[in-house]
């Protein structure tokens, strides 16, 4: 099989050693300050709903930086999940909020964002499999790792209460095997 390119290395990096998931978000928040401080940026972009998501945030608004979000106004309505209260936190710190979805537009007006600040642009990922398509059938993995069309599946658990938890991540693997 043939190794994928490695990836570009990044401008700028902000490398965090392996702590808890607490020290890690002081870790991030104390070094993205220290490069608000450093540099000087028209603006900033986060993605998603993850806690380096309400940190770039935090640190942007807290430096008086535009900031912009991607996927913003995804709502699940479920407090007690963390990345739920990074969605909330995040639009409502954002100048410009990118929604995938018209529901997400719904969830923004009702939580009072202005809608000159909502910008519906569609689902980046459904978008980057429709212009990747012709490259991915293409593809020879597949073949390359021995699979039979319709034998298989990909699947992520990627959810930190399914996969710190031994007995959720094993009944979840239990439901995939008898899958």
């Amino acid at each position: 099989m043939c190794a994928p390119p490695p990836p570009p290395e990044p401008l700028l990096a902000v490398p965090i050693p392996p702590a808890s998931s607490s020290q890690q978000i002081g870790l991030i928040l104390n070094s993205l300050s220290s490069l608000f401080l450093q540099r000087s940026f028209d603006g900033v972009v986060v993605f998603g709903d993850v806690d380096s998501t309400l940190l770039g945030a935090v640190t942007a608004a807290a430096s008086s930086v535009k900031l912009a979000h991607v996927e913003s106004g995804l709502r699940s309505h479920d407090k007690r999940m963390p990345e739920e209260m990074n969605r909330i936190i995040v639009d409502h710190l954002s100048d410009v909020l990118f929604t995938t979805e018209p529901s997400a537009n719904e969830n923004l007006l009702k939580e009072g964002i202005h809608k000159s600040k909502i910008y519906y642009v569609g689902n980046i990922l459904a978008e980057g499999i429709e212009l990747f398509w012709d490259k991915i059938s293409a593809s020879s993995v597949i073949q390359e790792l021995q699979l039979t069309k319709g034998d298989y599946g990909v699947i992520t658990i990627h959810r930190y209460e399914n996969t710190e938890n031994p007995l959720v991540l094993k009944s979840i693997l239990t439901l995939i095997h008898a899958l």
